[in-house]
């Protein structure tokens, strides 16, 4: 027996030593490699690190700064054990993502690892980075401009890039200011969080697709992803230099796959808020456009009219008399369209002469509108509305506007054609003015008086205070005066007051259009659920602060929420559900229903919050119970 448990010792005291013993003669191997040996500058390259032995717990290697290029991302890690014939082996493969800053010919590595006192090396890789030269006949004239004007050493992965339509405009010239960012990494979204101050400016933002309309872009030889994330209109007030301050954006970056291009600009996200673990964001980026000068050339003073109001580009004028022949008294309405590149928003009527015979109102100005004959100008309706006091034939004179065409560099007027209108002897007397009011109503005024009645019954004498009815009657007039008055204001705000009817509509109009996401996921349109979904909670939003919901971002949202003082959880929770929502708008495919549908219950939840808070003109926000 003892021989026995002596054989068992032995046994185990050798098979200690061999362990001991392969523990000592471990042996760690380091492999470095790269996708590519030979890139153009800017560009990007795989480089891995495999370490392998027969340890359990492998050295981690530290890389130094490699000349010549920038660490983009890295390491991420995958690891293998294997066990065969009792032989035990590891192996962990680092990947990491260089972008080439340098000409020339560099070495990346050895990269070493220490274990147990000794040191193991890699490697060492050759890479061969060269400048791209394009020769004229490989791009179009539009792309050589645009890569003479974007230079090389200013090409990133992401970067923002300002454009203007104009560089020497003349003052009162709508300018047109493009932002694109320009883009080789998938991008989750975007938050523009600084836009420029446009001094000496009128700026009118004009609105976009609320997906972003990508399209490729080669520059220097390097493909990028390119769209549009904010435009706008500028109308110079002033002459002399000017300059656009930069536009400042904060993009989610998406980890992407080992080869960029895998993964698609905007791609879908995997579900959770862009704040979860749950999808791969990689980092957030914060990128400024370049600022932009621009000379601004002052009108001219030869030629200019005593009755110029401003207005500068091309324009065309149009009239019609609603009726050619009327009666005394009766309304004559002169429909006079105005159109033109130009906003219109900041221009005054055309000019109409005064007729003695016929008693003229302040016109009436329309809402700007696309021109049905040119998509890319507006047109504005105004109407003028006259009444005649006397009978006959009359002309009415021709509309006329100035304006200066900046491209024949003069001042020009258009006008209209002279009409005629005959006036027929009226019923009513030169007191009464019939005018059309609102909705097409007629609205008769300076009516003289109304004939006295000599025929009226005269009841008998009782005395009302008898009654309880007649003290019923003393509060009618304390009820319902506060409340026709209220209502009255009421209404007077809705009419004058922008910012009161866009707040006092909001939740209205937000559930409209939360009805209409649940009728359009019902009949599987995906999109346009999601798209119902965005603007009635971007709708809501902008409706409340009066901000207009093109291009409106959360830092627009999260100033207002802070100045009054509102709870930082629900400024918080406000926070991921934007950033959610931005997510799936951006992403190119479908989103799922059960995603829509809890995205639609989140919206409609945060509106019913915000509607029960009441706001307070010095102590800010305050939860109403």
């Amino acid at each position: 027996m003892s021989t026995r448990i002596g054989k068992y010792l032995a046994l185990a005291i050798v098979a200690f030593l061999l362990m001991q013993v392969k523990t000592v003669f471990a042996q760690i191997s380091l492999k470095a490699s790269v996708d590519r040996n030979q890139v153009y500058l800017l560009d990007r390259i795989t480089y891995e690190l495999t370490i392998e032995g027969s340890v359990s717990n492998l050295p981690e290697p530290r890389l130094s700064d490699f000349e010549g290029f920038q660490l983009l991302s890295g390491p991420s890690t995958s690891t293998q054990i294997s066990m065969v014939n009792g032989r035990f082996t590891s192996k962990v493969i680092n990947t990491y993502i260089f972008k080439t800053i340098k000409e020339g010919k560099w070495v990346l590595g050895p990269v070493s690892v220490n274990y147990k006192g000794k040191t193991f090396n890699s490697n060492p890789v050759v890479i061969d980075v060269v400048k791209l030269t394009v020769s004229g006949s490989a791009t179009s004239g539009s792309q050589s401009d645009i890569e003479s004007v974007i230079p090389l050493n200013k090409l990133d992965d992401v970067f923002l890039w300002a454009t203007v339509d104009k560089t020497d405009p003349y003052q009162g010239q709508p300018v047109f200011v493009t932002y694109d960012i320009y883009t080789r990494v998938p991008i989750a979204g975007y938050n523009i969080v600084q836009y420029p101050s446009f001094s000496g400016f009128w700026a009118e933002e004009v609105q976009l697709p609320n997906t972003p309309t990508q399209y490729k872009k080669r520059l220097h030889g390097v493909e990028y992803t390119v769209a549009t994330i904010y435009k706008t209109a500028l109308y110079p007030t002033v002459s002399g230099e000017l300059t656009i301050d930069p536009l400042m954006a904060v993009f989610k970056i998406r980890a992407s796959s080992r080869d960029p291009f895998f993964d698609d600009f905007f791609q879908q996200p995997f579900g959770g808020f862009p704040r979860s673990s749950m999808l791969p964001f990689a980092q957030e980026i914060q990128r400024s456009s370049q600022a932009l000068s621009i000379n601004i050339k002052p009108l001219p003073v030869t030629g200019k009219p005593a009755n110029f109001t401003g207005a500068v580009g091309t324009f065309k004028l149009i009239a019609s008399l609603d009726k050619s022949t009327v009666k005394v008294g009766e309304a004559i309405v002169l429909k006079a369209r105005l159109a033109g590149n130009h906003s219109l928003k900041t221009l005054p009527p055309p000019e109409l002469q005064s007729m003695d015979s016929f008693k003229t109102f302040e016109p009436k100005t329309g809402e700007v509108t696309l021109f049905d004959e040119n998509p890319e100008w507006n047109v504005r309706e105004f109407d003028f509305v006259f009444v005649p006091h006397e009978s006959g034939e009359f002309e009415i004179p021709p509309l006329s506007y100035n304006y200066f065409d900046p491209d024949e560099g003069m001042y020009k007027s258009i006008q209209t054609d002279t009409m005629h209108v005959n006036v027929e002897p009226g019923l009513v007397s030169n007191s009464m003015i019939a005018i059309p009011g609102e909705k097409g109503n007629i609205e008769l005024l300076n009516y003289d008086m109304h004939y006295i009645k000599t025929s009226l019954p005269i009841k008998s004498y009782i005395q009302p205070y008898t009654s309880k009815w007649f003290f019923v009657a003393l509060l009618i007039p304390v009820i319902f005066v506060p409340a026709v008055l209220l209502y009255g204001r009421h209404q007077k705000r809705m009419t004058g007051d922008a910012a009161y009817a866009r707040a006092f509509k909001a939740r209205t109009e937000s559930q409209r259009r939360f009805n209409s996401a649940v009728q359009a996921l019902e009949e599987s349109k995906l999109n346009k659920a999601l798209d119902e979904i965005a603007k009635g909670f971007l709708g809501y939003l902008g409706n409340k602060f009066n901000l207009s919901t093109s291009g409106l971002t959360f830092h627009q949202i999260r100033e207002q929420f802070v100045v009054r003082e509102l709870d930082k959880d629900m400024i918080s929770k406000l926070n991921d559900y934007w950033y959610l929502l931005d997510t799936l708008r951006f992403a190119p495919g479908e989103p799922d229903v059960k995603t829509l549908e809890s995205m639609l219950n989140q919206a409609k939840e945060l509106v019913k919050i915000l509607e029960n808070i009441k706001l307070k003109r010095k102590k800010g926000w305050k939860l109403s119970r």
